[in-house]
């Protein structure tokens, strides 16, 4: 089993990002990282991307893809936000670095990055 989790913490110009930009960042990561998008879990359809938003502004995003998921909390009172991606396939940390840097609305990124081979649990 191989799989890798990667975070990064970004720091936002104001005005703090709208829904759509991160509706984009999310939509670039899947082409760059060449994931697929899930259409559906458990035999059943459902929604390929959720909303939560939250009083004062603030919005968890969160796309399921087919062995991976990107998740992002926003955090504009910190004028900030933190980006999550979970898979089961190895992909580049710098693509998605690159990818994050690009995007004119960041002025500050710290990334991390967690990759495993090994034996199946359970």
């Amino acid at each position: 089993m191989k799989g890798c989790f990667f975070w990064a913490n970004c720091r936002s110009k104001e005005p703090f990002p709208e829904e759509k930009d991160f509706s984009s960042l999310i939509d670039d990561l899947i082409e760059e990282l060449d994931f697929v998008r899930a259409r559906s879990l458990s035999a059943r359809e459902v929604e390929d991307r959720f909303f939560v938003p939250f009083p004062g502004g603030g919005m968890t995003i969160f796309q399921a893809i087919g062995e991976s998921s990107i998740t992002i909390h926003t955090y504009p009172e910190l004028s900030s936000f933190r980006l999550e991606i979970s898979s089961c396939k190895l992909f580049s940390s710098l693509t998605a670095f690159s990818l994050l840097v690009e995007k004119s609305f960041i002025e500050g990124v710290r990334i991390g990055m967690i990759s495993w081979e090994g034996k199946k649990l359970g």
